[in-house]
């Protein structure tokens, strides 16, 4: 019989692993909290788990309140409940916030408010402790995704809402002649998808300044930042503040990153496109350039579900491996971004900091206990895979 765990790996920093140090392999998160687990999402610096009772565990940086719990504390190796007054079916971690959608459709939202990603209106800079978006009571929402300082929410009929920072036309609001990219603190139906009546959509995703939707016949939108290519299309003026159409079709799932984009076909095929610093993008390390405007299939890779870091991508295989490539830590890095957040590595789980050019197996699972090791493919198997800023997370079953 097989048991369905958490597996952790990348910088440890705040905790965000829910176990001591760095591991540069999968470890399995020890807590009788994350019985019946169900899906996983990685912020920045948090991790935020949903179980199958609707339950939400969070643990890592709480240095603005987004692991809605233990207030008092900077961050948190301890995994700990949040206590939302129902039942929780998805959520989506975003640098310093968390979002969570609830059996009835409400949206919950904890965390900083600075740039309006909350959703709870202008008086308020952040909030410690889960608070309901009222903005958008009435409307039945299916599923959520947090970018780094901006929300999208997608409603049972295909209705899109976006919210927080609008500085690189992340929220889609603009018109194609008369861009407008303000912050907006409360969610707004992004008209030129809404409005739409031959498209409803499916799924919405947010990256760290582009934001993007699928449509239910395989349709891919994207719109904010265009600056490295990550919308699939080059724009003067390097960002879009008004939805375009991506030349993909028969697509399931887009991935959003720092500054690329990965989307994956019926079928299995995983197509990238966008910054290819680090070997972000899998298209190996002779690909022609470091920027890639169209929309490139990665070879040899076929794919369930996929998922972006900041610079590192992984992919679920049908089998239930995983398969990872892009940055590894510090190793070779020549990033685009300097700061904190960059100050450890090990998110591909390959047993080193090295950047990976072409999708790579992940190989071995680390137990809970001093010694035990399990094989893909032969001791566990993955169900979902997800990316932190430089952390990753996978939820197993161990057979």
């Amino acid at each position: 019989m097989s048991r369905r765990l958490l597996a952790c790996w990348g910088s440890g920093d705040y905790g965000r692993l829910g176990f001591h140090g760095t591991s540069d392999v999968p470890k399995l998160v020890a807590s009788s909290l994350l019985e019946s687990l169900q899906s996983v999402t990685c912020g920045a610096s948090h991790t935020c788990a949903v179980t199958d009772d609707g339950s939400v565990i969070t643990w890592g940086l709480n240095n603005s309140g987004q692991l809605g719990h233990s207030a008092a504390a900077a961050h948190s190796q301890d995994l700990g409940e949040v206590l939302i007054p129902e039942a929780v079916t998805q959520a989506s971690a975003g640098f310093y916030h968390t979002l969570c959608v609830a059996e009835s459709g409400n949206v919950w939202s904890m965390g900083s408010n600075a740039r309006g990603q909350l959703g709870l209106g202008k008086d308020l800079p952040g909030t410690v402790s889960p608070r309901l978006i009222k903005a958008l009571l009435g409307v039945k929402v299916a599923q959520v995704a947090a970018g780094s300082n901006h929300s999208l929410a997608v409603s049972e009929s295909g209705e899109v809402f976006t919210w927080g920072q609008g500085s690189e036309g992340q929220l889609g609001h603009g018109q194609a002649a008369f861009p407008r990219n303000r912050d907006e603190f409360l969610p707004r139906s992004v008209a030129s998808i809404s409005g739409n009546r031959a498209l409803k959509v499916s799924s919405v995703c947010a990256g760290h300044s582009h934001s993007g939707c699928v449509g239910a016949s395989g349709e891919v939108h994207l719109w904010g930042s265009s600056s490295y290519g990550q919308l699939g299309c080059q724009t003067p003026e390097h960002i879009c503040s008004h939805p375009q159409e991506v030349r993909a079709h028969s697509v399931s799932q887009v991935a959003c990153g720092g500054y690329h984009t990965l989307a994956l076909q019926h079928g299995g095929q995983v197509i990238a496109w966008g910054l290819h610093h680090n070997g972000v993008l899998g298209l190996g390390r002779d690909h022609p350039s470091s920027t890639t405007y169209t929309p490139t299939p990665i070879k040899k890779l076929q794919a369930s579900q996929i998922a972006c870091g900041w610079r590192h991508s992984l992919a679920l295989t049908a089998g239930g491996g995983i398969v990872a490539w892009g940055w590894g830590g510090s190793v070779g890095s020549d990033s685009v971004l300097s700061g904190s957040h960059t100050s450890c590595g090990g998110q591909l789980g390959l047993g080193n900091e090295f950047d990976f050019w072409d999708p790579t197996p992940v190989p071995v699972l680390h137990g809970q206990g001093a010694g035990e090791q399990y094989q893909a493919g032969v001791g566990w198997k993955a169900l979902q895979v997800a990316c932190g800023f430089n952390h990753s997370a996978a939820v197993v079953d161990i057979l």
